[in-house]
């Protein structure tokens, strides 16, 4: 494979060139990992659509928000994604601290 004047393979001792051949061999794996997401994105949203209608078969727009309210209550108890949470908001408390030049102060 030829890309943008890089060899793929370079086998000879300069750096740049194995570095060179390492960012293109990221690059592709990087472009097959999100070819795999939009795969499982199609997935997921036909599983959607199959809930929902299980849900309730007469009435598509109810369905949706019964599946809306159960994402909503399995985000809340997932473990990772509070944690998550919790960096955001260090992460945002930190850059109002840079932007006023003081901590921020706690709500009570």
């Amino acid at each position: 494979m030829h890309f943008s004047g890089i060899t793929r393979g370079a086998t000879d001792d300069n750096p740049l060139a194995k570095l060179q051949n390492g960012l293109v061999n990221f690059g592709e794996q990087l472009l097959r990992l999100a070819n795999q997401v939009a795969q499982l994105e199609a997935a997921v949203n036909v599983l959607k659509i199959l809930a929902i209608s299980q849900l309730s078969p007469d009435d598509p727009l109810a369905g949706l928000k019964q599946l809306q309210g159960l994402e909503k209550i399995l985000i809340a108890a997932d473990p990772q994604d509070q944690a998550r949470r919790k960096a955001l908001d260090v992460a945002e408390a930190i850059q109002e601290w840079r932007k006023r030049g003081k901590p921020p102060v706690a709500d009570s």
